[in-house]
């Protein structure tokens, strides 16, 4: 579905319900919602430690005490996904807080004006995550963008892209001026490991707390320290812009498609 108003029409309720009568596979239920996500993953050991802490925007003493303590957050609004609703936090020595998105940046004298000028929009809508420092490539933010689809009851990696910042520093999406740089300037053994086992175990999780995911995308990061952290899973990943992750992409999901209707069990 090409949008979260159209999963939510009568019409296509209707129409998942018909392939569940008739026992027709489907897969990826629905759209995410950040805050539903950072919950089932804390739910799982294995995957907790790679969260940066979350929490909802609700009430000025919550945000105060959050902010106070971690200096930088991500302002993200639950639903949105390209790096559309994301504000970067900062909090000066001098009390004073920075507000800054992709297309203008604002100041407030205290976080008390922060939360007054924001609460209506952010209010119920926005999750509040802790902005990890993350190694950056000539200055700039990158991270890396992980394709990942089911296969013989485990989930692998079906291609790894890096996107990096440049006009920026809120947000690496090329929508927003990021650029493309192959993974192998970054790539190592390890990496390609801890990459492969948090894929495997996010699309279990996801399946476990959402009903079957045949496909998704990861946006990781990068500690200095080598740690990764998890900022965010998508539930519908937008074509590949690298030709042979896009390639891989359509071959992997037609076998998804074989696999769930036991056409090959029927071919033989």
């Amino acid at each position: 579905m090409p949008s979260r108003a159209k999963e939510k029409s009568r019409s296509f309720q209707n129409f998942v319900r018909i392939l569940g009568n008739k026992g027709i596979p489907f897969f990826n239920p629905s759209y995410l919602n950040k805050w539903e996500v950072y919950q089932a993953f804390k739910k799982d050991k294995f995957l907790s430690d790679y969260l940066p802490e979350t929490r909802p925007f609700q009430n000025l003493d919550s945000f105060q005490s959050f902010l106070s303590e971690k200096k930088r957050l991500y302002a993200k609004h639950r639903s949105l996904s390209q790096g559309n609703g994301i504000d970067l936090l900062i909090l000066g020595e001098n009390g004073a807080v920075t507000c800054q998105n992709v297309h203008q940046k604002r100041q407030y004298p205290s976080i008390e004006s922060c939360y007054a000028d924001r609460k209506e929009e952010w209010t119920g809508q926005y999750i509040l995550q802790e902005a990890v420092e993350t190694e950056k490539i000539n200055g700039n933010k990158y991270d890396f963008r992980v394709l990942v689809h089911y296969q013989n009851k485990n989930y692998i990696v079906t291609g790894i892209g890096v996107r990096v910042s440049t006009k920026q520093q809120i947000t690496t999406h090329t929508t927003n001026g990021g650029k493309r740089i192959p993974f192998q300037h970054l790539a190592s053994p390890a990496l390609e490991k801890q990459i492969s086992n948090l894929a495997n175990a996010c699309g279990h999780q996801l399946s476990k707390e959402f009903d079957f995911f045949g496909e998704f995308s990861m946006d990781i990061g990068k500690k200095k320290t080598g740690e990764l952290v998890l900022f965010e899973v998508n539930a519908k990943p937008m074509s590949f812009d690298e030709i042979e992750i896009e390639k891989k992409r359509l071959e992997h999901i037609t076998q998804l498609f074989f696999e769930k209707t036991n056409f090959e069990d029927a071919k033989g």
